[in-house]
């Protein structure tokens, strides 16, 4: 028997990245995964000009490898990996593009073969990365500045059997309050396109669509199932709207907003109950999917790309707020999957309780 759930999704989605078409549609419009480093254990290590890259562990399934996969880039911290066999193995590796450094935090999995999945650390506007270290257990700490406000946010990657758990948390500087009045949008963008089995290419970029999924009233539904609205701010006839490439959803407590002509995707009418997008590998026998108990909006972007943005919720042990997700990689087995984000957030039914019209005012 499926599991049917009802849960929760809040994304801050501060995205303006489908403005560049691609010149064939087995690819993605221009942008996204581009970043320089060094590696350090303990101490921050901030952009350097490019040397030799330090290369990250290149998983195979079930198995201890001290190999590496070399990124697109350049590595800046690669944490040592107490159980390779178990864990993920995690770093954080920056790419430059004209103007444009990107920093991402990088995971490969030991259950998966070939599987390393990348999450650009932050898609924020007035966010900007100060450094990362490599902590014990294999954990991996980032430093982020918050422009005009007097606080760094301090991002931990800690692994988990076949999961990352990612936790943000603001540093009050130079006498600031604990806590300021309202907290930074931070928006992961989570990518795909180092993962074999998982990403687009060669495929048209639809058939990537086919294997996303959240999760609704009728269980896990893939994305092409999904009602999914043309992209506003492209013509009707464009390739990329037939059938739309990318969408935003919103949870059943959310009714669906309006958007303008110029906006970059349009809203599904069919939302979801879980606080759950994920992607099925080609051969349909893993997935990966991201977690939280409180986001209310995720979209399927243009990077091969998911977004599942949590809001800033009181940490357990009191101690301010904290911004929390998980990601996941293991068998194609939703139930599972849904008893592990279940397990690791008990207030993932919570929001899907407070169930709104469809239509409505935001």
């Amino acid at each position: 028997m499926r599991m049917f759930v009802l849960f929760a999704v809040l994304m801050t989605l501060l995205l303006a990245i489908g403005s560049g078409p691609a010149t064939a549609l087995t690819g993605q419009p221009q942008g996204g995964m581009t970043g320089p480093g060094h590696t350090g254990a303990g101490t921050w290590e901030a952009a350097r000009p490019a040397g030799p890259p330090l290369l990250i562990a290149d998983a195979q399934a079930a198995t201890t490898t001290s190999s590496v996969k070399e990124p697109p880039g350049t590595m800046l911290v690669q944490a040592t990996n107490p159980k390779p066999n178990v864990l993920p193995t995690l770093g954080v590796w920056q790419q430059t593009a004209g103007e444009n450094t990107y920093t991402y935090l990088c995971a490969t999995f030991p259950n998966i073969p070939d599987f390393t999945c990348d999450a650009w650390c932050y898609e924020s506007g007035g966010i900007a990365f100060e450094g990362a270290r490599a902590l014990a257990g294999g954990v991996i700490e980032m430093c982020h500045s918050w422009k005009d406000h007097p606080y760094e946010i301090i991002t931990t990657a800690t692994p988990r059997p076949s999961a990352v758990e990612i936790v943000a948390r603001l540093k009050p500087l130079d006498g600031a309050p604990a806590e300021p009045q309202q907290y930074p949008s931070l928006n992961l963008c989570w990518q795909l396109r180092r993962a074999p089995q998982f990403c687009s290419r060669p495929d048209p970029y639809p058939e990537f669509v086919k294997r996303c999924f959240i999760f609704t009233d009728e269980g896990r539904v893939f994305l092409d199932q999904t009602d999914r609205r043309k992209i506003p701010c492209r013509a009707a006839d464009d390739p990329y709207n037939n059938p739309p490439w990318v969408q935003m959803y919103v949870g059943v407590w959310k009714p669906i907003p309006a958007v303008t002509p110029q906006t970059w995707a349009d809203y599904s009418r069919t939302r979801y109950t879980v606080p759950i997008i994920g992607v099925v590998s080609r051969d349909g026998k893993y997935l990966a999917a991201l977690a939280n108990d409180s986001a209310g909006t995720m979209c399927q972007a243009w990077h091969d790309c998911e977004h599942n943005n949590p809001q800033w919720l009181p940490a357990k042990d009191g101690s301010g707020k904290v911004w929390r997700l998980m990601i996941y990689a293991m068998q194609n087995d939703p139930d599972k999957l849904l008893q592990r984000a279940a397990k690791d957030f008990p207030n993932l039914l919570e929001p899907a309780k407070h169930r709104v019209p469809a239509e409505g005012t935001q």
